[in-house]
């Protein structure tokens, strides 16, 4: 997709002017006209927000309800490019119009659904690739209704993890805010009432501590910066991004609750495509980017060659140790009683609850934690204020 600066005429000859993202100069000038647009002048934009401006992947709650919206058309006998357009109309937010309206334009030149939908650049390759699957086989309106149903349930994972960390950063922001107020309207009044004493090695070494950060803000912060980029250096490496992603797993408590969202998107990933008719190894070609774990990723493409030669799915993963025994045990069962999307689909709501109850064990060892440490920085504080000033009482007396 190009972006292209345009001048335009409406039809109360208003002169108009923006920006419009399409595949060529053609395309953006036939989507200006459908808009009831004059077109004046229209040439490909450039300049610094072209390289910091990048596409980003629509929500996964977004998705769904376009999966559900598209669906629901489709079901109900509208032809796809009617729908669209009624769906472009319909929609309030400017960057899902301009989407769906890209979506249309492809569609009107001919292109699939699906095609259309992976040049806009916003939805993951494993839904166009269902798209594209449903396009094939005739059934585009039943796989759009269980990719709504999937990116539902991503959503709410999703939602439930970020429910989880509110606590634990509104205590950091907190502390952090603490330790602010006290260097900008405290430190110095204490730096004057302390002048000349000997401090005691607790408030000395704290005093000091915060000296050299006011004094060298500017290296911390470029080093905390270099260390962020440092560590994004390194986990763009295959190497260190596989060390690090199987270390995770093996995390206390966070690499259960981790594991067990694992088993979830692949049980009801897979459930779902196979349902859907989409063959196996494009599957797991799919499910290797929507585990979301390099290291697992890395396994499932093992056990797809596995599986090439013939082996059965359970006895891959079973090879290449992935997933816990019990999961291995009724995937084994599935294969050999020939109902696997039911057992996926079980092993799905199995592993739902347990992310729930994972999450909320989580919360309730972070909650104690997060306050016990904001506490000790609380205690450490009060403590280096409190030594020295105990030292001149005792003076005095």
């Amino acid at each position: 997709m190009q972006k292209f600066v345009y001048k335009a005429c409406d039809k109360q000859l208003n002169i108009v002017k923006g920006y419009i993202e399409e595949e060529d100069v053609d395309a953006a000038r036939e989507k200006l006209l459908s808009k009831d647009l004059k077109v004046i002048s229209l040439k490909k934009s450039s300049g610094l927000s072209e390289i910091i401006k990048r596409k980003r992947l629509m929500k996964d709650g977004e998705i769904a309800s376009f999966c559900g919206q598209i669906g629901t058309i489709l079901d109900s006998g509208v032809s796809l490019l009617r729908g669209l357009e009624i769906l472009e109309v319909q929609t309030s937010n400017k960057r899902h119009k301009g989407v769906i309206g890209n979506i249309l334009i492809g569609v009107r030149r001919g292109k699939s659904l699906a095609k259309s939908m992976e040049d806009t650049k916003v939805f993951p390759k494993a839904l166009t690739d269902m798209v594209m699957s449903g396009e094939i086989s005739g059934n585009v309106d039943k796989i759009l209704f269980n990719m709504e149903d999937f990116y539902e349930r991503e959503a709410s994972i999703k939602s439930k993890i970020k429910s989880a960390s509110i606590y634990p950063v509104i205590l950091l922001f907190v502390a952090v805010g603490m330790i602010i107020f006290f260097n900008f309207f405290i430190f110095n009044e204490l730096k004057e009432l302390f002048a000349g004493m000997k401090l005691p090695t607790a408030t000395a070494a704290m005093f000091s501590v915060i000296s050299y950060l006011n004094t060298n803000y500017l290296q911390v912060l470029g080093f905390i910066a270099l260390l962020i980029l440092l560590g994004k250096y390194l986990l763009d490496k295959p190497k260190v991004r596989y060390v690090v992603h199987r270390r995770i797993l093996t995390f206390p408590i966070i690499g259960q609750v981790k594991n067990q969202i694992i088993i979830a998107r692949f049980t009801r990933s897979m459930a779902i495509f196979l349902k859907s008719g989409v063959p196996l190894l494009t599957v797991l070609e799919n499910l290797q980017l929507i585990v979301d774990n390099y290291f697992v990723s890395f396994k499932l493409s093992e056990a797809k060659e596995l599986i090439i030669k013939g082996e059965g799915i359970a006895n891959s993963l079973e090879r290449k140790q992935l997933f816990e025994p019990m999961v291995l045990q009724m995937l084994k069962v599935g294969e050999e009683t020939g109902k696997l999307e039911e057992m996926l689909y079980r092993l799905a709501d199995i592993y739902d609850k347990k992310v729930d109850t994972g999450i909320k064990r989580l919360v309730a060892l972070i909650e104690p934690v997060f306050t016990l440490t904001a506490g000790i920085i609380v205690g450490i504080i009060i403590l280096a204020v409190a030594m020295p000033i105990m030292q001149m009482a005792q003076g005095v007396k």
